[in-house]
């Protein structure tokens, strides 16, 4: 069980969170399903002021207006989508497609949206590059479903959920979400204040660098989580339920920053 055992809690029911666990595997699993069968995403309804489509070609590209950007909104579905950051004045999105669909690139005010191809047939190799202003730190929203997603950046937050594909992120934020029901997750992010991962199916792997996380929270209720965190002391409270937790960081319990390990079932490492 956990290699560093926290003072014995009161004892919690099992049953729900392996229920939990199970329907979210599950649901990934169909979500990635639907992907391919066409049921998955749709374009936006007339919320955008504008809008540019990359479609077919060899490559095409697509620029959307300039202004300071405050959010990104970013859906794919069975497609890889790489997002970096660039001398450029305004988001770009370069695609290349081999079939009828587009990547949609639409802005809102300071808000941009970005949407894989939709229709009955997905293109495996439809694939796009999303290029951001560099120095923008934006709020990032991010849909992965049985696609694969590349980030780096500075963001501000970054909100990510990963079901039945793949994910590797890197560059600094302020706060990460990632939740993972099924595929793998890669996070290197520098200067996190605040860091939560949910695992219900698949490997994540996150490290941490820089300063010290205010909070951390890491709950796993099937599949693995490998955490590393920079090297300093934490309040560590571990439920490790029918799961393990293998502990290697130093413990206070006075310490300003927080660790919260849940372990329904699958692993946990924690390591500094």
């Amino acid at each position: 069980m956990s290699i560093d055992t926290p003072p014995p809690a009161a004892p919690r029911r099992r049953g729900a969170a392996f229920a939990i666990s199970v329907v979210t595997i599950v649901a990934g699993g169909f979500i990635a399903l639907g992907t391919f069968l066409g049921t998955g995403l749709s374009a936006a309804h007339g919320m955008a002021s504008s809008r540019w489509d990359a479609t077919v070609g060899d490559q095409v590209s697509s620029a959307a207006e300039s202004g300071t950007l405050s959010s990104l909104d970013v859906q794919v579905a069975g497609a890889r989508l790489s997002i970096v950051s660039g001398d450029v004045e305004a988001p770009e999105i370069d695609a290349a497609t081999s079939g009828p669909n587009a990547w949609t690139l639409e802005r809102d005010g300071d808000h941009l949206r970005v949407v894989s191809p939709t229709g009955s047939f997905i293109d495996p190799d439809s694939r796009a590059t999303l290029t951001l202003p560099r120095g923008s730190s934006v709020a990032a929203d991010v849909r992965v479903s049985g696609g694969t997603l590349d980030v780096q950046g500075d963001f501000d937050a970054l909100d990510i959920e990963v079901s039945g594909g793949s994910a590797t992120v890197s560059g600094t934020a302020r706060s990460v979400d990632l939740s993972l029901a099924g595929g793998s997750a890669s996070v290197d992010l520098t200067d996190a204040s605040t860091a939560a991962f949910d695992v219900a199916g698949g490997r994540l792997t996150a490290a941490l660098d820089g300063a010290t996380p205010e909070s951390t929270r890491v709950e796993v209720t099937a599949g693995s989580a490998d955490v590393t965190l920079p090297d300093d002391e934490y309040a560590v409270t571990t439920d490790d339920g029918v799961g393990t937790v293998d502990n290697r960081l130093r413990r206070n319990a006075a310490a300003v920053a927080t660790v919260d390990v849940t372990a329904t079932m699958g692993s946990v490492t924690l390591r500094s």
